[in-house]
């Protein structure tokens, strides 16, 4: 697990899990990170507790250029599934993206903050 999220690394402990610090992007994930890395991507949280909705998007541009694009391009259609789980102040918004559908967010070019904001409506 890749997180500097307390109570995600408290839960890695004690599970058993091994424990890394969140790499800031995909092309910083070390080359050992296994197939299938649980990666906690929390940097909406604060913007999110304090409904600072400007913030939000800031946070969420760079997640998508960090994580998201790169993610598309390095992966392509080797990647089986990828679930987003977005907090709100009011729950939690969760899309599992599986076969098909899995890069419906990159077909129109948009980039996936657009798409997301569209999603949420």
């Amino acid at each position: 697990m890749f997180t500097d999220n307390p109570l995600a690394a408290g839960l890695a402990r004690a599970a058993g899990t091994a424990l890394h610090s969140r790499p800031a992007g995909l092309a910083d994930l070390p080359p050992d990170a296994g197939k299938r890395p649980l990666v906690v991507l929390d940097q909406l949280l604060p913007s999110v507790a304090h409904e600072d909705s400007e913030g939000w998007r800031g946070s969420f541009g760079q997640i998508d250029a960090d994580w998201f694009a790169p993610l598309k391009k390095s992966l392509g259609n080797r990647v089986d599934r990828i679930s987003l789980i977005a907090p709100t102040v009011y729950g939690e918004l969760r899309y599992t993206l599986t076969a098909g559908d899995r890069w419906k967010l990159w077909k129109s070019g948009k980039p996936i903050a657009e798409t997301a904001k569209e999603l949420a409506r």
